[in-house]
């Protein structure tokens, strides 16, 4: 007994060390509307970085949303861009543009008449990481997040960016996306542009999307 007790204590001695030895990097949100550590916030938070979304090569933030968040993409019927696509968090069906709220650095970006996102508005390479709250977000965002909220933080605070990508795949589906991005003093000049077309795997399932933002 004395012998069994003396390992036990060891075992649990070295297993304490081991612990110690483990060094895990912050991961800081904002989906409470104050940049804190992920391990402070009460409540069920899925953070998608940029390595983690370059490493699948995405065609659209919705395939994103799918493919790493686990989440429902609903009516998302045009063809391989997801284009008119919405997120459902919670399984409210039919109900899902009014109970899930999609926002760009905590700013929402639903339409007012609960039609879908403008996905292709939001360039991909512009993304930093994507903040998904599954749950009741009501009390930080209002009753338009009762399943949940998404929330895609862009590199803004990176002085200079100069990013071009572009990608082709099968039913000729072409992808161009440019990125520029500099800081004068206290001013950020932001300018960006995507162009996406498919032929579509099927009859009138061919897309053209173009979108071009500037932001001063």
């Amino acid at each position: 007994k004395t012998i069994f007790a003396g390992l036990l204590g060891l075992a649990f001695s070295n297993l304490t060390f081991a612990a110690d030895d483990i060094n895990l990097a912050d991961v800081i949100v904002t989906s409470s509307r104050i940049q804190e550590s992920i391990q402070n916030i009460p409540s069920n938070i899925q953070v998608i970085s940029r390595q983690n979304i370059q490493e699948i090569n995405p065609t659209s933030i919705t395939q994103v949303l799918n493919q790493l968040g686990g989440l429902t993409i609903r009516g998302s019927a045009l063809g391989q861009f997801n284009l008119g696509g919405t997120v459902d968090i919670g399984s409210y069906g039919d109900a899902a543009t009014s109970n899930t709220l999609v926002l760009v650095n905590g700013q929402p970006i639903n339409p007012i008449d609960s039609s879908s996102v403008a996905w292709e508005s939001i360039p991909i390479t512009s993304i930093e990481r994507i903040e998904i709250t599954k749950g009741g977000a009501g009390v930080q965002y209002g009753n338009r997040a009762v399943g949940g909220a998404v929330n895609i933080v862009t590199n803004e605070n990176a002085d200079t960016i100069n990013r071009v990508s572009a990608s082709y795949g099968s039913f000729d589906t072409q992808t161009l996306s440019a990125l520029v991005q500099n800081r004068l003093d206290d001013t950020l000049i932001k300018i960006s542009a995507n162009a996406d077309h498919t032929n579509g795997w099927r009859d009138n399932s061919a897309v053209n999307a173009y979108a071009a933002n500037a932001r001063v």
